[in-house]
């Protein structure tokens, strides 16, 4: 009881102080202050999270595969987004998509064509009416779109729909249905944006 008392403890005081560890306190874990600027809020939070634990002496052992895991995945994350945003402004055809779901229906709810930009590597979350959330991704190779429940996106067990097709398809421009049984039915049109001087979408 008493052990779990002081690992609340441990936990509350990391998460007091993770709103200023930016202007006067030390990242957790020994990440570097550069990395931990590219991190996101949800990987900021991951790490505090785990150097709580390794404060309340639950995982000692396990102390330097945390930290190593946590800057590799912090490390990809901030190249990911750097390769995003450097997609949107390099003026390569092939980099950027422009797609149109839609009209269709979601979660038994009519919706209204949506339009939205996606470079290659980026995910990008989708409001639809209703419940039904969406996010859709563009590969690396940018010629192929997952759409996923946006429920949980990091789950690979979420329903699930994938759409390909070549270079010189996407070039012209391509329409699919697609669907997620209970949660979408509608028309996806995807064609090449030329890139240059686009800001991130």
């Amino acid at each position: 009881m008493e052990t779990g008392r002081r690992a609340d403890l441990a936990a509350a005081l990391f998460l007091g102080l993770a709103g200023v560890l930016g202007a006067c306190a030390a990242p957790p874990l020994d990440i570097p202050r550069a990395e931990w600027s590219g991190m996101t809020a949800d990987q900021q939070a991951l790490a505090v999270d785990k150097a709580a634990e390794l404060a309340a002496g639950r995982t000692q052992a396990a102390l330097p595969e945390t930290q190593a895991a946590i800057r590799r995945d912090a490390v990809s994350e901030a190249a990911r987004h750097a390769r995003v945003a450097e997609n949107y402004t390099s003026g390569r055809l092939g980099d950027v998509v422009l797609c149109t779901l839609g009209p269709g229906d979601a979660g038994g709810t009519p919706f209204a064509a949506v339009e939205f930009l996606l470079a290659r590597e980026q995910q990008k979350t989708l409001g639809l009416t209703g419940p039904a959330g969406l996010w859709v991704t563009l590969s690396q190779t940018g010629q192929s779109l997952r759409l996923c429940r946006a429920d949980a996106p990091a789950a690979d067990s979420l329903p699930c729909t994938a759409v390909a097709a070549p270079f010189r398809v996407l070039e012209q421009g391509i329409t699919w249905q697609v669907g997620i049984p209970g949660h979408l039915s509608a028309p996806l049109h995807c064609q090449y944006a030329v890139a240059s001087g686009m800001e991130e979408g």
